[in-house]
């Protein structure tokens, strides 16, 4: 991934795209990647094989085995889920530093981003809790769901948060980095355990496991993979890949 004063993800202000230009990001001007030359490092690939694996395997299977019980809540649910899954990992592989078109993207899929996470995660709620016919979820099941689908949204809006005073930080402010580098955590967060954890967690019935046991398993594992991922980010222009 890029460097750490390369990746402000939100639009720049004149005096942001100075700097930004300054450590040869994607201010107005600057070379834009091709479509394939994203981030890719193993959190990345990880993160997106789940995602792959869940949307188009595990999801669907599921759909068509709970076709009689599923409802439009639910549908709902599974509509804000992919579109904040799939958003995180387009995200993730290309940030504004990579050109202009890059920038307006990013920002774009940012905005609706925070409008998916809070879609799904109120119908998400009402799935989890509500007494609906043939889908009762065990209690201490839907206490993890809930958990999960609240630290998703508050990472998504602190993320907000932190971008912004990235923005309002002086150029030559020790925060600034700083301020960055949280909003990427937060991001990655969403990414990795809020999105992953409740795809992740449904390996473990495959091998005869609880999926209670995933939550418990799962949520520290991608955590600190998010973690890390935060802190690839650094201000000497390597590529790193783990």
């Amino acid at each position: 991934m890029g460097d750490l004063e390369k990746h402000e993800p939100v639009p720049a202000s004149s005096s942001d795209e100075v700097a930004v230009a300054k450590a040869g990001g994607g201010g107005e001007g600057a070379e834009e990647r091709a479509w394939w030359d994203g981030n890719v490092n193993v959190y990345w690939v990880l993160g997106t094989l789940l995602a792959v694996w869940f949307l188009c395997v595990e999801g669907p299977m599921r759909i068509h085995a709970d076709v009689d019980t599923v409802d439009v809540s639910f549908v709902m649910h599974l509509v804000g889920a992919y579109v904040t899954f799939l958003i995180c990992i387009a995200n993730m592989f290309h940030t504004p530093s990579h050109g202009p078109t890059y920038r307006t993207v990013h920002v774009t899929l940012g905005q609706v981003l925070l409008c998916a996470g809070v879609f799904h995660f109120a119908f998400g709620l009402y799935c989890a809790w509500a007494d609906r016919p043939g889908r009762n979820i065990p209690r201490a099941l839907a206490i993890g769901l809930t958990v999960g689908g609240i630290m998703q949204t508050l990472t998504s809006f602190l993320g907000y948060a932190f971008i912004l005073a990235y923005r309002a930080a002086a150029d030559d402010s020790w925060l600034k980095p700083w301020w960055l580098r949280a909003h990427i955590g937060c991001m990655a967060g969403v990414f990795l355990p809020a999105c992953g954890t409740p795809a992740a967690m449904r390996i473990m019935p495959y091998l005869g496991q609880p999926m209670t046991l995933g939550l418990a398993l799962f949520i520290p594992i991608l955590t600190l993979m998010a973690i890390r991922l935060a802190f690839m980010f650094e201000a000497d222009g390597v590529r790193r890949y783990y």
